[in-house]
């Protein structure tokens, strides 16, 4: 049992640090990209900003991030700016480092890449499990974001 107690508490602490967006609690986007979207853009240029809740300034640009691709890391830590997507393959990307003192808000831009089409998620505050974005572009409507 002596031998026991160091394995238990690894065990412990690994089943407690999860990289998956669920259950998660700070700050992160989960996104999915549809095929139709990839066929019309080639591919998209996905922007996750940070905002501080109280002044709304955007403090992006001092966090560092993490990114995973079918819940494997791809990047683990790397710093803010655009992600390119070229496959449908889920993402979720989250921040590592010190998070705002006022929380933070989240606004998500997807960009075509063929066509320049831009959309804009609007702030939104810190889901359980992490926020979610899913990407399609249809004939009529274009590149859209839910």
């Amino acid at each position: 049992m002596k031998h026991a107690l160091p394995l238990i508490a690894l065990a412990m602490l690994t089943a407690c640090h999860r990289f998956a967006p669920s259950p998660f609690g700070g700050l992160g986007t989960a996104t999915t990209v549809t095929k139709e979207a990839l066929d019309q853009c080639t591919s998209l240029s996905w922007t996750m900003r940070i905002l501080d809740a109280r002044t709304k300034e955007d403090v992006s640009a001092s966090l560092r991030y993490r990114l995973l691709e079918d819940g494997v890391v791809r990047e683990a830590d790397r710093a803010f700016g655009p992600v390119v997507v070229s496959k449908t393959a889920p993402l979720f990307q989250l921040v590592i480092s010190q998070l705002p003192p006022d929380d933070g808000i989240i606004v998500n831009a997807f960009t075509c890449e063929r066509t320049g089409e831009r959309v804009e998620t609007p702030a939104q505050p810190r889901q359980l499990g992490g926020n979610r974005a899913a990407v399609t572009y249809t004939s009529t409507g274009g590149l859209q974001v839910r």
